[in-house]
């Protein structure tokens, strides 16, 4: 019987999503994200070949496929406990979902270095340990400003079965003020996606907020003086009322903070 209830939860939240997109009309940006453990040992090299192999590979591949957005490379310096621990998370961003470009992949990679997309990506495997990947829609944020070095403080969000929407419209709420912290210097940017796959009902988390700071202290009190901020929004932010949402629509799960590592971003 609970499983039961939990699918039909999972049904509906998954709906709640497509219904969401589809009123949506901007076209969605995805992120395909890849979760690597590093050992200390191999932390140079492994860096060293994404700043130069990965990057002029990233280059090329989107002078070919306008549909790639950005390539982010970040380093958890604060997080879990899992071994072995997913330390760097290596993130595609694409406009629509991510379709096969292995033709495109294999054309640049054999231009570049004289070797198929895989014998590339083969050059790392002693270097990293790959743990798996995920599927991610970006809802809502402002602009993306990372740079190497900057700091991500990434929250993970369990959203109350059956209420994806009404979580998916609390953050779209949310936006004017953390717009507000950005322009007034609180953090540098921020933005909200879902998790769309791995898909199920014992998944640890079903959406994440991320802050970009350009430091660690920006990072720590990105929220401070919100109060005063809202307080000068026009029309009026009830600041109070979409705190006391949050709490009946999500919890956060767990938090990590990372440096960025590398970002090629489309001009």
């Amino acid at each position: 019987m609970k499983r039961s209830i939990s699918m039909l939860a999972a049904i509906a939240a998954l709906a709640q999503l497509l219904t969401a997109q589809a009123a949506d009309q901007t076209p969605p940006t995805y992120l395909a994200v890849s979760t690597y453990h590093v050992p200390d040992a191999t932390r140079a090299p492994y860096e060293a070949w994404l700043k130069d192999k990965m990057r002029r590979f990233v280059e090329a591949v989107m002078k070919e496929d306008p549909s790639v957005l950005g390539f982010t490379v970040s380093r958890v310096i604060y997080g879990g406990v899992k071994e072995p621990e997913a330390n760097y998370y290596v993130s595609y961003a694409t406009q629509g979902i991510p379709k096969n470009r292995s033709e495109v992949q294999n054309k640049v990679a054999k231009q570049l270095f004289g070797k198929s997309y895989a014998e590339l990506l083969k050059e790392a495997d002693p270097l990293r340990q790959r743990l798996g990947q995920t599927l991610n829609r970006r809802w809502v944020g402002t602009p993306p400003t990372a740079v190497e070095g900057d700091i991500l403080r990434i929250d993970y969000k369990k959203v109350t079965p059956g209420r994806m929407g009404d979580y998916l419209q609390l953050e779209r709420d949310y936006a004017r003020l953390r717009e507000a912290q950005v322009k007034a210097g609180k953090m540098k940017a921020w933005s909200m996606s879902s998790l769309v796959l791995p898909a199920g009902t014992e998944r640890e988390y079903d959406a994440y907020t991320s802050h970009t700071a350009k430091d660690l202290e920006q990072s720590l009190g990105w929220n401070q003086g919100s109060q005063e901020i809202a307080g000068q929004l026009s029309p009026p932010f009830n600041q109070t009322g979409l705190v006391m949402r949050t709490n009946d629509i999500s919890k956060t799960v767990r938090g990590e903070t990372r440096v960025v590592v590398m970002v090629v971003r489309r001009p």
